[in-house]
């Protein structure tokens, strides 16, 4: 049986900020920062938002969001 289907965007524990610090996004190499209640990391460049999967942030394009203009 498949169990409750879960967000991709929730993290269970808050980053380490010496973490954020060193994070780029790859897409564009511009600076990560995190979204309200670690609902994943933003790029201000190419406006791309990275999930965060139990308390670990994917860094992969393929797997990142771009919103609605």
């Amino acid at each position: 049986m498949a169990g409750p289907a879960r967000s991709l965007y929730t993290a269970a524990v808050p980053l380490d900020p010496r973490l954020l610090e060193m994070l780029r996004c790859p897409a564009c190499r511009g600076v990560v920062r995190p979204l309200a209640s670690d609902a994943g990391l933003a790029c201000d460049g190419c406006r791309r938002i990275y999930p965060i999967v139990d308390g670990i942030p994917v860094m992969m394009v393929e797997e990142a969001r771009v919103p609605d203009a």
